[in-house]
C-alpha cells in the first residue's frame, strides 16, 4: 500500500503583490522576497516509487525556483541573501516530515536570478520581466 503524496501550501509572505487586473504576482522591494511553505505528510512513508522500482527515502528537501508568466516552462533559479549582503545560490532546505503534522518553513532574504533592476510598471501595466505565476512542482 502507497501514502498519499504530501499535501503543502506555499504563501508569497513578503516582497509580491498579486494583480488582479495582470492574472499575476509582481515582485516588489527590489526583487527581495519570502515565502513560507506548509507541508502535511499522511502516514510515515519508507519508500518512493521511480523507474528503477522502489527506493528507500532518506530525507525531505523543500527547493524553490521561479516561473515567468511569459515563459511557464522555464525554471527560474532562485538566490539568497547572506548577512553581508552578497548573493549565493539558494540550496535546498533540509525539512523534516513528521507523519499526520503540518510542518511549516519560512524562508527569507530571496532573489531571483533573472529579473530586472526596474520592477516599476510601464505604460500602466507591469514589467513583463517581474511577472510570476504561483505554481508548484
Amino acid at each position: 500500500m502507497f501514502s498519499p503524496m504530501p499535501t503543502y501550501r506555499v504563501d508569497a509572505d513578503k516582497g509580491f503583490n498579486f494583480s488582479l487586473a495582470d492574472d499575476a504576482f509582481v515582485c516588489q522591494k527590489k526583487n527581495h522576497f519570502q515565502v513560507t511553505v506548509y507541508v502535511g505528510m499522511l502516514g510515515d512513508p519508507k519508500y518512493i516509487k521511480t523507474n528503477e522500482g522502489l527506493q528507500p527515502i532518506d530525507c525531505f528537501y523543500l527547493k524553490l525556483h521561479g516561473v515567468k508568466v511569459e515563459a511557464m516552462n522555464q525554471s527560474i533559479s532562485v538566490e539568497q541573501s547572506q548577512s553581508d549582503r552578497s548573493k549565493r545560490p539558494f540550496k535546498p532546505v533540509l525539512v523534516t516530515l513528521p507523519p499526520e503534522q503540518v510542518t511549516k518553513v519560512t524562508v527569507g532574504r530571496l532573489h531571483f536570478s533573472e529579473t530586472t533592476a526596474n520592477n516599476m510598471r510601464k505604460k500602466g501595466k507591469p514589467n513583463p520581466d517581474q511577472r510570476w505565476k504561483k505554481c508548484a512542482s
